[in-house]
């Protein structure tokens, strides 16, 4: 027997719904086609419909585009949580609103939303149990800044937290926070001053691509060799399989946490959800060709 699928604009005047989800994602981050790939694929699957904006997260921007989603009759909103976003009015309106949000990757850290991101602590694990095969103990942390990443200070701690497990050095001047946007010659001198200790470390671990790259090319350019040298593993959304460098990495689940994050908005939009889910997917460790065994 034939399928008789009903029409969208029946579905829409019945239910009083759009069955269209909204998203705002970064304009100039690394990974995130994947994650707008899962996203749709998941909502088609469950008869909805997405539309999705770009805007940098710090900027007014970000409010702005979430307020054009909202007066477009979006059902739900994936967002990514920034200090300035929380501040605004338009925040304040998704938290005593009917409007479903769930957020991705930027955890707001508030019990009225649902998140779903990488398990950093798994991640460390992972991180560590590898570096700690291949006989380095002083590894040193490298993350974003905090007062800037809402969940930056809290993955410093997570960090903390697995160093102390497998009983390694937990030192301050292992711990590095470095924006993006750093001059090299910044980047440089924190390497410097970090191997000029009287114990150094012998291993980075280092949130995101781009972060990852800089100190690459800083401690080459002191003569350090990789991974002959210093090792290096990174946790990121990039894909290293097409590129010449390939890190040795703890890689997000992407296309998981987009897949996820779509089925928890769905159902709390439907109403089949009470208490804001917090849901953390592990990463899985990619072999590269920047962590060595220790010489």
């Amino acid at each position: 027997p034939c399928i008789v699928y009903e029409p969208l604009a029946v579905r829409m005047l019945r239910e009083s719904r759009t069955f269209t989800l909204g998203a705002v994602v970064p304009t100039t981050r690394y990974g995130y086609d994947k994650l707008w790939a899962s996203m749709i694929c998941a909502a088609v699957s469950r008869g909805y419909q997405t539309m999705i904006t770009l805007a940098k997260l710090r900027s007014p921007d970000y409010a702005e585009q979430i307020e054009h989603l909202l007066q477009r009759g979006v059902d739900g909103l994936i967002l990514f949580s920034t200090p300035e976003l929380s501040a605004t009015p338009i925040y304040q309106e998704l938290k005593t609103g009917q409007r479903a949000v769930v957020f991705v990757e930027h955890d707001p850290h508030d019990e009225d939303f649902d998140f779903v991101g990488m398990d950093d602590v798994a991640s460390y694990r992972l991180a560590l149990e590898r570096l700690r095969t291949l006989g380095h103990e002083r590894i040193a942390f490298v993350y974003e800044q905090e007062g800037v990443i809402p969940q930056a200070h809290q993955r410093r701690l997570d960090f903390e937290q697995v160093i102390d497990e497998y009983g390694l050095p937990v030192l301050p001047r292992f711990y590095t926070q470095c924006p993006t946007t750093a001059a090299d010659e910044q980047v440089t001198d924190t390497v410097k001053a970090m191997l000029q200790a009287p114990q150094p470390p012998t291993a980075l671990v280092i949130r995101g691509h781009r972060r990852s790259l800089r100190f690459y090319h800083a401690l080459q350019a002191i003569g350090k060799k990789i991974p002959q040298d210093f090792s290096i593993l990174n946790l990121t959304m990039q894909s290293y399989q097409d590129m010449r460098l390939q890190f040795d990495s703890i890689h997000s689940p992407v296309e998981t946490i987009g897949e996820t994050a779509v089925n928890t908005l769905i159902d709390r939009a439907e109403g089949k959800l009470n208490k804001a889910r917090h849901q953390l997917l592990p990463g899985q460790y990619i072999e590269g060709e920047t962590a060595a065994q220790r010489r």
